[in-house]
């Protein structure tokens, strides 16, 4: 990780076992969210604190790379699209899947939260 102001390097993450295909940061927290894995692997949710890089948590999301991933807007939800046709959403506090939208014809390449979602957290409005 590099200070983008200064351009000096703070930090530099290790552990990973692939290749990283996807980031999101936490809203309220210095928190650093990727999807990781290699090709036709499990894709992994791995969670860094910034600026130091001290792992938070890690765990197996899909079968296949996540290929996209966004937070809501407190904080509470990841949503992640994966190469093996899903969508999920996941506690973040509690680290599990709490819904999963299946039945796509291919690879899920992106999502985006509806505003809702984003600043209120799954379900918030109706």
């Amino acid at each position: 990780m590099w200070d983008g102001q200064s351009g000096v390097k703070v930090a530099e993450i290790g552990g990973l076992t692939g290749r990283v295909t996807a980031l999101a940061f936490m809203p309220n927290e210095p928190v650093l969210i990727a999807g990781e894995g290699e090709v036709a692997s499990v894709g992994t949710v791995r969670m860094w604190k910034i600026p130091d890089g001290a792992k938070v948590a890690e765990w197996t999301a899909h079968e296949d790379s996540i290929l996209s991933m966004k937070v809501s807007g407190d904080g509470k939800w990841l949503a992640t699209a994966g190469a093996d046709k899903l969508v999920k959403v996941w506690d973040l506090a509690a680290r599990k899947e709490v819904a999963k939208l299946e039945g796509h014809a291919g690879p899920v390449m992106a999502l985006a939260l509806e505003p809702r979602w984003r600043d209120a957290g799954v379900g918030g409005g109706g």
